[in-house]
C-alpha cells in the first residue's frame, strides 16, 4: 500500500505477503493508524513473484482532524513569531520542521507538548512556507505565510 500526500509522489505504507497463486477471490485489509489528517491519496502496488508489478487506481480519502489531535497555529501571517498550541496532541516529543516551499528545510526543532513553543521566523523571507510536525504516531503538514 502508497499513500501520497500530492497524489504524486508516493511512499510505502505497508507491505502485505500475498498468498501466492490463488483461484478463488482473496481479500486483504489495511488500516493506515498513521494518517495525517487532509486529503490523502492511496493506491496498491502488486508484485508478482518474477518481480514485475503494477499499480491500481488512485483513490483520494478525506480525514478529518479530531479534536484530541487539533494544532493550532498562530499568528498566520507572522513576522517574528510562530506559536504551535500542541497541547491536545498524545504526549511526547515532536520533531517540528519548517520547510520553504521549493523543499529546502530552513528550521528543525525537538518539543514537547507540554507548553506552547514559539518558533523565530524573523530571519525567514517573506512567502509560504510548510509545518511538518512529526511524532512517535503523528505526522501533520501545515502551512503558514511568512511576513
Amino acid at each position: 500500500m502508497e499513500r501520497s500526500l500530492s497524489g504524486n509522489i508516493f511512499e510505502e505504507i505497508e507491505r502485505v505477503q500475498g498468498a501466492g497463486n490463488s483461484n478463488v477471490k482473496l481479500e486483504y485489509t489495511l488500516l493506515d493508524a498513521a494518517a495525517p489528517a487532509g486529503l490523502l491519496y492511496y493506491r496498491l502496488k502488486q508484485t508478482d513473484i518474477s518481480g514485475k508489478y503494477v499499480y491500481s487506481n488512485i483513490v483520494s480519502v478525506n480525514i478529518k482532524a479530531t479534536a484530541a489531535n487539533v494544532i493550532q497555529v498562530y499568528p498566520n501571517p507572522a513576522t517574528e513569531q510562530l506559536n504551535l498550541d500542541l497541547t491536545s496532541l498524545p504526549t511526547g516529543t515532536y520533531t517540528i520542521r519548517i520547510i520553504s516551499m521549493d523543499g529546502r528545510e530552513m528550521q528543525q526543532h525537538k518539543v514537547t507538548n507540554q507548553s506552547i513553543p514559539q518558533l523565530d521566523v524573523h530571519t525567514l523571507a517573506t512567502g509560504k512556507y510548510m509545518l511538518q510536525i512529526q511524532g512517535a504516531q503523528l505526522v501533520r503538514a501545515l502551512s503558514f505565510i511568512k511576513r
